[in-house]
């Protein structure tokens, strides 16, 4: 899924891999824990780059993300 967000990122956009549901509550509990551990799990685990990993994990919701 390409997404754009008008305040942090590029004109062309990033593109975002699917997350099982399993996934995006992994991702979401290591933000809580340390949002720069979620950025590195994110590289290494989904191979994406470090401005794409930075963006997913600045925009995982954790209030409703449940």
């Amino acid at each position: 899924m390409k997404v754009q967000c008008k305040n942090c990122l590029p004109k062309e956009g990033i593109e975002i891999p699917e997350f099982s549901s399993a996934e995006k509550e992994h991702y979401r509990k290591v933000k809580e824990d340390s949002p720069i551990q979620a950025v590195k799990k994110l590289i290494d685990e989904k191979k994406l780059s470090h401005r794409d990993a930075k963006y997913i994990v600045t925009h995982i919701n954790i209030d409703y993300g449940k």
